[in-house]
């Protein structure tokens, strides 16, 4: 019985403890290679202005603005600069740990982005098939279709024009999510449009062990 208690009571502090670990946290402790355009002082420095009800800008490192655009309990936005946004989520384990997904997302001026997971000590966790059973690369590949209507020959063009295959991702500031979608690199303008037959988004929810 008395381990039985002791058992249920470490329990309900792991849960405690996770609770308490805010997307701010998180935001605060980050090592500073992470986003090398600002030091803690100045990550501290956005979250005050945001809490106090004031523009959350601060002047980078690399001498340009950076905004902190969005924060809740479990979720940030931040525009590092015109052509970078740093995302990050906190998600809940099934054992009652937490841990960060972490989206950095580079416009170049097609739309790139990297997905990592890290524990609360900022140490990298490899989540292998993360997304649906696939890796980053495997779900952005799997992001087009052929219309029922769509001759094979004209698909297997259009499909060309999105070669080399890029995607990018952006989590939700609703809940642990996450959206994919695909970039067409090469692909002027004037022909993105002829693409949007073909291409799709795909949305993910996070199950306390992968996307799904």
């Amino acid at each position: 019985m008395r381990r039985f208690t002791l058992l249920s009571l470490l329990t309900f502090f792991i849960a405690i403890s996770a609770s308490a670990y805010s997307i701010t946290d998180a935001w605060i402790s980050m090592p500073d290679s992470f986003v090398p355009s600002l030091s803690a002082t100045l990550r501290r420095e956005l979250v005050d202005l945001k809490q106090q009800g004031r523009r959350p800008e601060v002047a980078n490192l690399l001498q340009g603005k950076t905004t902190l655009d969005t924060l809740t309990a479990d979720y940030m936005r931040v525009s590092l600069s015109p052509a970078a946004i740093f995302e990050m989520c906190r998600l809940p384990m099934q054992n009652g740990d937490t841990i960060v997904c972490v989206v950095k997302t580079y416009s170049a001026p097609a739309k790139e982005s990297e997905v990592a997971f890290y524990n609360r000590q900022w140490l990298k966790i490899e989540l292998k098939h993360a997304f649906a059973g696939k890796c980053f690369d495997g779900m952005v590949k799997s992001l087009v279709a052929k219309p029922d209507t769509m001759a094979q020959s004209r698909f297997e063009d259009l499909s060309a024009m999105l070669e080399p295959v890029m995607g990018w991702a952006e989590l939700s500031a609703n809940g642990p999510s996450i959206v994919f979608h695909r970039s067409a690199p090469l692909v002027e303008s004037a022909d993105k449009k002829l693409l949007e037959a073909i291409l799709l988004q795909r949305r993910l929810k996070w199950n306390g062990e992968t996307f799904k």
